[in-house]
């Protein structure tokens, strides 16, 4: 039994300052005052929380059956109050075919096992603030005043409160086998990965006020069967 608990905070602080039109070649340690133009000032502080709690157990059964579950409980911050929590379960079992007693004769098989698993990760790939409303920087005159003064406007991304964790389920059957000493080895295997509750954009209609919403709405699927082959010509 495996039990796993972590804690990430991410704090990331910026600023830029940008001139132009300078009146001299000369960058000592006032060069930057001979800028005749100065851009505005921009700091920026970006804070975002994760918080994970894991709990694994394995167990082995007469050296034939191997049986692993776990279950993970994440929190981020940059979701919503009500979605900050994903809980993604996961579960397989293994069975050494080789070890029962209507094979341990066949000499030409040395390994065979038969597996299969079902489990379920979650991605928190966004950018911090993406529930909240944010606003942009904007230069302006106001009054007699010649130059220019610093407003505030609206984000053009609509705040959605109600992201949540992006879901990938995933389901799998492989068939591991080694043959004549393992001079033939290969596994034959079956996989579905079925991911949900995809983060995009949305485009909204520009009555709006805004460009696009950041939202739930993707769904991607992807099956197949693999099989992989290998053999020792000379040994």
């Amino acid at each position: 039994v495996t039990l796993v608990q972590s804690a990430n905070k991410f704090r990331n602080e910026g600023f830029t300052q940008t001139a132009k039109n300078f009146l001299t070649d000369y960058f000592g340690a006032n060069g930057f005052n001979n800028a005749s133009i100065f851009g505005v000032p921009n700091r920026s502080v970006t804070n975002r929380q994760i918080q994970s709690y894991l709990g694994r157990a394995r167990v082995t059964l007469l050296d034939k059956l191997v049986l692993s579950a776990s279950l993970r409980y994440d929190g981020s911050s940059v979701f919503g109050a009500e979605n900050q929590w994903g809980l993604f379960p996961s579960i397989s079992l293994a069975w050494v075919l080789k070890d029962e007693s209507f094979l341990k004769d066949v000499d030409f098989v040395t390994n065979l096992k038969l597996r299969a698993s079902y489990g379920e990760v979650g991605n928190q790939g966004i950018g911090a603030y993406q529930t909240t409303s944010s606003t942009t920087q904007s230069e302006m005159l106001f009054g007699n005043d010649p130059l220019y003064t610093i407003g505030l406007l609206p984000g053009g991304v609509m705040p959605n409160p109600f992201l949540k964790w992006e879901n990938s389920a995933s389901k799998n059957v492989g068939l591991d086998f080694g043959f004549f000493n393992d001079r033939l080895t290969g596994t034959l295997e079956w996989y579905d990965t079925r991911t949900t509750d995809l983060l995009v954009y949305n485009k909204l209609a520009a009555a709006s006020g805004y460009s696009s919403q950041l939202s739930n709405l993707g769904e991607v699927q992807n099956t197949g069967i693999e099989v992989q082959l290998g053999a020792t010509l000379v040994k």
